[in-house]
C-alpha cells in the first residue's frame, strides 16, 4: 500500500514543473550556493529581477504571479508591495553591479581549476 502523504523538498515534485518553474529551482539553488550571491543584502530584488525576465513581466506581474503561482511564491519566499520592490531595486543597483563583477571573478577560477 503505498502512503498516502508524500514530502517533497520543493512546493511540487520536480517531474511535474513546467520548463519556467524548473529554471526558478535551478537559480534558487544557484543563489544559495555562491559564495558572493549568498551574501547580498537583499535577495529580495535579485529574485523578483531573476522572475521578470523568466516570465518577461513587470513588478506588477510579479506581485500577481506571487499570489497566483505555487513556485513562485515558494521563490521569492516574501513579496513586498510594487512601489517598495522599485525603490529597493533602485538602491540595491549598485550592490548587484560589484557583486556581479566578483561573480563573473569567481566563475573564471572555477572554469581554470
Amino acid at each position: 500500500m503505498k502512503p498516502w502523504i508524500q514530502y517533497y523538498n520543493g512546493p511540487v515534485p520536480y517531474e511535474h514543473l513546467s520548463s519556467r518553474h524548473k529554471t526558478l529551482v535551478k537559480m534558487n539553488y544557484v543563489l544559495i550556493t555562491s559564495e558572493i550571491l549568498s551574501h547580498l543584502p537583499d535577495l529580495l530584488i535579485l529574485r523578483t529581477l531573476i522572475v521578470m525576465v523568466v516570465w518577461t513581466c513587470s513588478y506588477r506581474d510579479v506581485r500577481s504571479y506571487y499570489e497566483t503561482d505555487v513556485v513562485v511564491r515558494w521563490f521569492l519566499g516574501e513579496c513586498k508591495s510594487k512601489s517598495e520592490i522599485h525603490r529597493r531595486a533602485k538602491k540595491f543597483r549598485k550592490e548587484l553591479k560589484t557583486a556581479f563583477k566578483e561573480y563573473a571573478k569567481e566563475l573564471e577560477v572555477e572554469q581554470v581549476c
